[in-house]
Protein backbone atom coordinates (compact mmCIF):
# COMPACT_ATOMS: atom_id res chain seq x y z
CA UNK A 1 0.00 0.00 0.00
CA UNK A 2 1.88 2.76 -1.04
CA UNK A 3 3.70 4.51 -4.18
CA UNK A 4 7.40 4.31 -5.15
CA UNK A 5 8.53 7.05 -7.81
CA UNK A 6 12.33 5.60 -10.00
CA UNK A 7 15.26 7.64 -9.35
CA UNK A 8 17.46 5.56 -11.49
CA UNK A 9 17.55 2.07 -13.20
CA UNK A 10 21.26 1.00 -14.17
CA UNK A 11 22.12 -2.60 -15.55
CA UNK A 12 25.30 -3.33 -13.70
CA UNK A 13 28.19 -5.56 -15.44
CA UNK A 14 30.52 -6.53 -12.85
CA UNK A 15 33.07 -8.11 -14.58
CA UNK A 16 33.44 -5.09 -16.99
CA UNK A 17 32.93 -2.59 -13.94
CA UNK A 18 30.22 -0.87 -16.23
CA UNK A 19 26.87 0.25 -15.96
CA UNK A 20 24.17 0.86 -18.49
CA UNK A 21 21.23 2.81 -18.29
CA UNK A 22 18.88 1.62 -20.54
CA UNK A 23 16.10 3.95 -19.83
CA UNK A 24 18.71 7.24 -19.86
CA UNK A 25 19.99 8.74 -17.16
CA UNK A 26 16.70 10.44 -15.53
CA UNK A 27 14.04 7.58 -16.37
CA UNK A 28 10.09 8.44 -15.09
CA UNK A 29 8.48 5.48 -13.43
CA UNK A 30 6.62 4.37 -10.49
CA UNK A 31 5.93 1.38 -8.31
CA UNK A 32 2.47 0.47 -6.88
CA UNK A 33 1.31 -1.35 -3.94
CA UNK A 34 -1.89 -2.28 -3.56
CA UNK A 35 -3.85 -3.91 -0.55
CA UNK A 36 -4.98 -6.65 -2.79
CA UNK A 37 -1.16 -7.76 -3.32
CA UNK A 38 -1.13 -6.04 -6.88
CA UNK A 39 2.24 -4.17 -8.25
CA UNK A 40 1.63 -2.30 -11.23
CA UNK A 41 5.28 -0.75 -12.68
CA UNK A 42 5.43 1.70 -15.60
CA UNK A 43 9.02 2.59 -16.72
CA UNK A 44 10.06 5.08 -19.47
CA UNK A 45 13.13 6.98 -21.00
CA UNK A 46 13.51 10.30 -20.25
CA UNK A 47 14.08 11.47 -23.96
CA UNK A 48 10.47 9.60 -24.78
CA UNK A 49 8.83 11.94 -27.13
CA UNK A 50 5.10 12.62 -26.20
CA UNK A 51 2.21 10.23 -28.14
CA UNK A 52 0.16 12.22 -31.17
CA UNK A 53 -3.35 12.02 -31.05
CA UNK A 54 -3.23 13.06 -34.88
Amino acid sequence: MGAWKLNTFNVRNHSLDKSIFPYGEQPIGILLFSKEKLMPVSIMADNQAPFSIE
